[in-house]
């Protein structure tokens, strides 16, 4: 024989065991990935205050839904959205658009420059010097576009460019 009795002994009392091990790790692993996916269901204004404005001011109005973005200057998605973004300035008139990035804020300036979104009074590019958006917001992944409501409750999160009729479905007041 090729495994003596002891062998197997072992094995069958250890069985139980390692099946509880495994089912306990899935477990785990489940719980783990709906804390990864519990967004931010309230926007917490304090939580904006983490990130500094490009601008010399920032003006936020409650009364108005949110269009969050989490993007990086550099992502064509990224480029997409804000040129979409640009393009239907009109329709967003009574959204706060606020666009957030750990870049440089030379290079969030000159993005902004470059996709006109600079002295749009509703607009604003949002600096992340510590890198808490991840944190806060439970993904890093660029573009992240997180749509509240008038209350400041989430009411749809992409993952990835979207097309613009799409985040005016849910930003539109």
């Amino acid at each position: 024989m090729f495994f003596d009795e002891n062998f197997r002994t072992l094995v069958k009392g250890m069985l139980p065991a390692i099946i509880v091990l495994f089912v306990a790790l899935m477990i785990s692993g489940i719980v783990t990935k709906a804390k990864q996916q519990n967004e931010v269901k309230t926007l917490n204004l304090s939580d904006l205050f983490t990130f500094s404005t490009i601008s010399d001011s920032f003006s936020f109005n409650m009364k108005h839904p949110t269009l969050l973005i989490y993007f990086n200057p550099d992502c064509e998605h990224c480029q997409y959205e804000a040129r979409a973004i640009r393009d239907s300035l009109h329709r967003f008139a009574a959204t706060n658009v606020l666009l957030v990035s750990d870049e440089s804020v030379e290079r969030l300036r000159e993005f902004a420059k470059e996709y006109d979104l600079v002295n749009q009074p509703n607009i604003h590019i949002l600096y992340d010097r510590d890198r808490k958006f991840k944190d806060l917001f439970g993904t890093s992944m660029v573009p992240s576009i997180f749509i509240y409501n008038q209350q400041q409750e989430l009411v749809k999160h992409y993952k990835g460019e979207t097309k613009i009729e799409a985040i005016l479905k849910y930003s539109a007041p």
